[in-house]
C-alpha cells in the first residue's frame, strides 16, 4: 500500500488499494466456454519488456524448458549484466546471463521471441527490438554458455538496410510465425505506435536484410503492449495473433485475438490485473499444455470477464445465445455498443445466458459490464464478430487429384483441387485440420510440398468457399518413406577404467540394419549387427569415436566421447582455481572437475549463500556477503581423495537507494497542511525526521512557519511528535543526538534554541505519514525532511510523497531527493492534481507541471502524463508495479519515469499559466 493511497483515504474517505507484486502467471482458456483461469506461478522482477519460453537446451544453464526475459530499463554504456535473465520453469529460480547482458547497448530493448529454423542468422536464436536514437532495429541474440554470445542489430524495423541505416521509431511488439499467414513463410509480426494518431498498428516484417516491412492494419486504439502468435486453436481458431492492451477505463489488461489476414480484433477477456508481456507455449512446462504466460502486477482480488468465440453467421439463421464467463459472482450486463454497423436486440440473462437476435447485418460489438469488487467501476469487454446476409451460387462439386501418393524424403509432392458450379471460389489447404496456407482465389489450387520430410506424412484436405458457404475435401493422403537413422543417445559421453569391463549401446531411429564405431580405445570392439560396444580398456585417455547407424535410406552419424581413467589412482582436481560472484546475484555454476571418476565431493569455507552438491560437485546459490574466501575442495573415489584450493571473490554488486527526501511549501491549517509520507519495505528502518520553519530564514526564505510542530503517524494513529528539536516529548534534552546525527548525514545544522522540530524514529515496514501544523493555526513556509540513517541494512524507502496547496512564488511545491549507491536508479515521479478530485479532494490544481533538476540544471519535465507514445505504456505498467493508483487517460496530471545516477535532485511542482490548488507529488523506487 502506497502513501498516496493513505493520504487520500485520510482526506477523502477513499478505501485503501492493496499494492501488487510482480508475478509470472499462466493463463488457460477453456475453448468451449471461454472461461479464463489465471494462476500466479512465481515472483519475478519488474520492468520487463519481453518474456519468452524455449523448449531447447540453449546451454545457458538449467537445461531445456526455460523462460527468458529482457528488461525495459535504459542500458548504460558497457551493458547491463542483469538485463537478460533465464528462469527454471518449475520454480522460477532466476539467473542473470552476464555475457548477453554485457553485450547490450544503449538505449533500451523490448519484445522477445525466437525462431527455431535458420532464417539467415543461425538456428534457435532470440529476436527482439533495439530502441536507439537513430530508430528501432530488428536484433538477434545468438546465445552461448561462455563469453561468445552475440547481440547484433540486423536491420531497421521499418525496412531494408543494415544496422547503419536510419530507422523509424514506435515499434514495441514482436512475434514469429513459420507458417504462411498470407504474407509468406518465416515472417515476424510487430506492433507499432502511429506518431500521428497515437493508435497501435499491426504489421509484418521480412527478416532478410533486403526484405520489406509493411504496416497492415490500424487497430484504432492506443494501449496495446504485447503480441504473441499460435497456430494452435485454443477456442478462437487457428493461426491467430493474441494481444494485450491496457483498458483506459479500468486500468487493467485486456487479452484478445487479432486475425492477421483481416486485421479484425476481438477482446476475449478482461484479466483484472496489469501485465507487460505475453507468450504462448504449445507444450507443457509443468503447468498444463497450451497455456499463455504473462508477467506483471497481479491484482490479488482480480476478477475477469470473458467470452467463448462467437462465429460469423447468416442473419437469416435468427437468434443465438452467448454466456459470458466470470471469476466473480456479480451480475453481468450485456449491450450492443452504439456505432456498431449491424444491429441486434438482447434479452436475458436467463441462468447467465443471453439471447442475441440480429436485426440488421454488419459488424456488431457486444459489451459486457460488471461492477468491480473494490470500487464502482465497470469491467468493460468488447467481442467483435460479424453478422451478414449471404447470396450466391452453390458449389456443385470439387475434385482433388491425386487422392493419395507416396514420396521419399527430399522429393516434391503435389496435390491440386478444382471446384465447379460457381465463380469467386477461395481455397484453404489444411493438414490434419490445421491451416497450412492462406486463402487463394483461383479456378484450380495446387499445394506443392518441396523437400518432403517424414513429418509431412499426414491427411490433407481443402476448404473451398464462396458466399453460399464452404465444402471440405478430405480424401488426400501422403505417405513418406522412413528417413535415414538419427542416433538418439543422450548424453554422447561414456566413462570407464583400465581393466574394467565396459559396455555402451548405440540407439537410433529409422530401424538401422548395421552399426559402426571408430576409432575405439584399445581393448574395445563393436557388434555391427546390434550396435553394442564392449571390452576392457587397456590404456587411459580420451577418445572421440564416430558412430554410424545405417538403413536402406542412408547413414546417420554422431560423436561419442569415451574417457578411460587409469586404474587405482586417486582423483586429481583439474577445475579452475579462481571464481567470482556478486552479492544478490545467482552464482554461475562452478563444477569441481577431477580425474579418477570421483564418487563424492566436498568444499569447506564457502561464502555465505553458496552450497555444494556432494554428488555432482556443483557449487550454486546466491552470495549474501562480499569478500574473498579461500575454499578447500576435495574429490573422492574408492582409491583416495584429491585436494585443491579455490579462491572465490564476491563483489558487493551494483546497488542504489533513496536515502533522503524533503518537501518545502506553505503549511497551515486544514487543506494547507504539509503532509509528507513514506513507505518502508524490507523490515524496520531508522530515520531522522525534521520539521524546519524558522531556520529557513538564514537561507533567504521569508514568511517561514514560526513554530512548527512535527507529528508522525501510522495506521494506528500518532506514533511520535516533537515541538522544539532540542527537547523530546518527555521534556528531556534531545539536541546532542539530533545534532550529531544530522552532522553525520550532511544535513544543515539547526540553530541553538530555535523552534524547529526533529525526531529520531524507527519505522516499521509499511506506510507512515508526517504533518506540520500549529494548534494556533499559524501559516508559513516549512520544510519536512526524511533521512535514512541505516543504509547498510536490508530495509529501504520505496515511496515518498507530499501533498500541499500549490501557490505562486514561495507557495510552489518543491521536493528534494538524494540517491545513494553505485548504480543508476529508476524512479517514477508523479504530480497529481485533477485526479485527486475523483477521491473527493476539493480545490485541486487543475493543470500541474512537474520538473526534475540536478544541480539547478533541468533533467526533464512533463505537463500532461499521456502525451507520449511507447512511454505511456511503460508508465502505466510501472505505476501498477509499484502500486500507484491509475491516472485517467487524457487527465492533466504530470508524470516522469527517469533512470538517474546517484546524487541530489530537486522536484518542482507548479501550476500551468499560474494556476493554484491542491497537488500531490509522489516519488517511487521503480526497482
Amino acid at each position: 500500500m502506497k502513501f498516496s493511497t493513505i493520504v487520500l483515504a485520510a482526506l477523502a474517505g477513499f478505501s485503501a488499494v492493496t499494492a501488487r507484486a510482480n508475478n509470472m502467471a499462466s493463463i488457460a482458456i477453456a475453448p468451449s466456454t471461454g472461461a479464463v483461469t489465471l494462476t500466479p506461478r512465481w515472483a519475478i522482477g519488474g520492468n520487463l519488456a519481453g518474456f519468452h519460453a524455449m523448449a531447447q537446451d540453449l546451454s545457458l544453464g538449467g537445461g531445456a524448458n526455460q523462460f527468458y526475459s529482457i528488461k525495459s530499463t535504459a542500458i548504460p554504456a558497457g551493458g547491463d549484466i542483469a538485463a537478460f535473465t533465464h528462469y527454471i520453469a518449475a520454480s522460477g529460480a532466476a539467473t542473470n546471463h552476464a555475457d548477453i547482458g554485457s553485450k547490450l547497448t544503449p538505449d533500451s530493448y523490448s519484445a522477445l521471441t525466437s525462431a527455431d529454423p535458420d532464417i539467415g542468422y543461425g538456428s534457435v536464436n532470440f529476436y527482439l527490438i533495439h530502441h536507439k536514437v537513430s530508430g528501432d532495429y530488428f536484433t538477434v541474440i545468438v546465445p552461448s554458455s561462455g563469453t561468445a554470445s552475440a547481440v547484433t542489430d540486423l536491420k531497421p524495423m521499418s525496412g531494408p538496410g543494415g544496422p547503419a541505416t536510419l530507422g523509424a521509431s514506435g515499434y514495441f511488439g514482436l512475434t514469429y510465425a513459420a507458417s504462411n499467414l498470407g504474407y509468406g513463410l518465416n515472417r515476424f509480426y510487430y506492433l507499432r505506435t502511429d506518431s500521428v494518431t497515437g493508435f497501435a498498428t499491426f504489421g509484418v516484417l521480412d527478416p532478410a536484410l533486403l526484405g520489406t516491412s509493411a504496416d497492415k492494419f490500424d487497430l484504432g486504439a492506443p494501449g496495446y503492449n504485447a503480441l504473441t502468435f499460435t497456430g494452435s486453436d485454443v477456442g478462437y481458431g487457428v493461426d491467430k495473433m493474441y494481444y494485450q492492451r491496457l483498458d483506459p477505463i479500468t486500468g487493467f489488461t485486456i487479452m484478445g485475438t487479432l486475425d492477421p489476414l483481416t486485421g479484425r480484433t476481438a477482446d476475449i477477456a478482461n484479466l483484472g490485473s496489469v501485465y507487460s508481456t505475453l507468450d504462448f507455449v504449445p507444450g507443457d512446462l509443468g503447468f498444463g499444455s497450451g497455456d499463455f504466460y504473462a508477467t506483471g502486477a497481479i491484482n490479488p482480488t482480480w476478477q475477469s470477464v470473458s467470452f467463448a468465440a462467437i462465429a460469423d453467421r447468416l442473419i437469416s439463421a435468427g437468434s443465438f445465445t452467448v454466456q459470458p464467463s466470470t471469476s466473480s459472482t456479480l451480475p453481468i450486463a450485456l449491450t450492443v455498443v452504439p456505432g456498431s454497423i449491424g444491429a441486434a436486440s438482447i434479452s436475458g440473462p436467463v441462468a447467465g445466458v443471453f439471447t442475441i437476435t440480429p436485426t440488421a447485418p454488419g459488424l456488431i460489438t457486444l459489451q459486457a459490464t460488471q461492477a468491480g469488487q473494490l470500487a464502482p467501476i465497470a469491467y468493460e469487454f468488447n467481442m467483435l464478430r460479424q453478422s451478414f446476409t449471404i447470396t450466391g451460387a452453390a458449389i456443385l462439386a470439387i475434385t482433388t487429384q491425386p487422392t493419395s501418393q507416396s514420396a521419399v524424403t527430399g522429393t516434391t509432392a503435389n496435390f491440386s483441387v478444382t471446384a465447379s458450379g460457381t465463380t469467386a471460389v477461395t481455397y484453404q489447404w489444411r493438414k490434419a485440420g490445421a491451416n497450412i496456407t492462406a486463402n487463394t482465389s483461383a479456378t484450380t489450387a495446387t499445394l506443392a510440398l518441396t523437400n518432403v520430410q517424414a513429418t509431412d506424412a499426414a491427411s490433407y484436405d481443402v476448404v473451398v468457399s464462396n458466399q453460399s458457404g464452404s465444402i471440405i475435401s478430405n480424401a488426400v493422403t501422403l505417405t513418406v518413406d522412413s528417413p535415414a537413422p538419427v542416433i538418439s543417445n543422450n548424453p554422447l559421453t561414456a566413462a570407464g577404467t583400465v581393466g574394467t569391463p565396459f559396455s555402451f549401446t548405440i540407439t537410433a531411429s529409422g530401424s538401422p540394419t548395421s552399426y559402426t564405431a571408430a576409432p575405439l580405445p584399445a581393448g574395445m570392439s563393436i557388434a555391427a549387427a546390434t550396435g553394442v560396444i564392449t571390452g576392457s580398456p587397456t590404456a587411459a585417455g580420451t577418445t572421440n569415436v564416430l558412430l554410424g547407424a545405417t538403413n536402406a535410406i542412408g547413414t546417420g552419424h554422431a560423436t561419442l566421447t569415451i574417457t578411460v581413467a587409469a586404474a587405482g589412482v586417486a582423483p586429481i582436481i583439474t577445475s579452475a582455481t579462481t571464481a567470482a560472484g556478486e552479492v544478490g546475484t545467482s552464482f554461475v555454476t562452478y563444477f569441481i572437475a577431477a580425474t579418477g571418476l570421483p564418487t563424492s565431493y566436498s568444499a569447506t569455507g564457502l561464502p555465505a549463500g553458496l552450497t555444494l552438491d556432494h554428488l555432482t560437485g556443483a557449487i550454486n546459490g546466491t552470495p549474501t556477503v562480499a569478500g574473498t574466501a579461500v575454499v578447500t575442495l576435495q574429490a573422492t573415489n574408492s582409491v583416495g581423495t584429491g585436494t585443491a584450493v579455490l579462491t572465490m571473490v564476491i563483489d558487493a554488486g551494483a546497488s542504489s537507494r533513496i536515502v533522503n527526501f524533503s518537501a518545502r511549501a506553505i503549511s497551515g491549517p486544514g487543506a494547507q497542511t504539509l503532509i509528507v509520507g513514506v513507505v518502508v519495505a524490507g523490515g524496520a528502518k531508522h530515520v531522522l525526521l525534521r520539521g524546519v520553519g524558522p531556520a529557513l530564514a538564514a537561507y533567504g526564505v521569508t514568511n517561514t512557519l514560526a513554530d512548527p510542530m512535527l507529528a508522525l503517524y501510522d495506521a494506528s494513529g500518532v506514533v511520535a511528535s516533537n515541538d522544539d528539536w532540542q527537547i523530546n516529548l518527555n521534556g528531556l534534552p534531545n539536541g546532542p543526538l539530533i545534532a550529531s546525527t544530522a552532522l553525520e548525514l550532511g544535513a544543515f545544522p539547526l540553530p541553538n534554541g530555535s523552534k524547529d522540530s526533529a525526531l529520531l524514529a524507527t519505522l516499521t515496514a509499511g506506510v507512515h505519514t508526517t504533518s506540520m501544523v500549529r494548534p494556533n493555526s499559524t501559516t508559513g513556509v516549512a520544510l519536512t525532511e526524511i533521512y535514512d540513517t541505516d543504509t547498510a541494512l536490508g530495509s529501504r524507502l520505496v515511496n515518498v510523497s507530499a501533498r500541499m496547496n500549490v501557490g505562486l512564488g514561495e507557495g510552489s511545491l518543491i521536493a528534494g531527493l538524494v540517491i545513494a549507491g553505485n548504480a543508476p536508479k529508476t524512479v517514477l515521479f508523479r504530480s497529481v492534481g485533477p485526479t485527486l478530485s475523483t477521491f473527493g479532494v476539493a480545490g485541486v490544481l487543475a493543470d500541474p507541471m512537474i520538473a526534475v533538476y540536478a544541480n539547478n540544471v533541468l533533467v526533464a519535465s512533463n505537463d500532461n502524463w499521456d502525451a507520449g507514445g511507447l512511454g505511456v505504456a511503460q508508465i502505466i505498467a510501472t505505476s501498477a508495479q509499484v502500486g500507484a493508483f491509475p491516472l485517467a487517460a487524457g487527465s492533466k496530471d504530470a508524470v516522469l519515469l527517469l533512470t538517474l545516477a546517484p546524487g541530489s535532485y530537486t522536484v518542482q511542482v507548479t501550476g500551468v499559466a499560474g494556476t493554484t490548488g491542491v497537488a500531490l507529488v509522489e516519488v517511487y523506487d521503480a526497482q
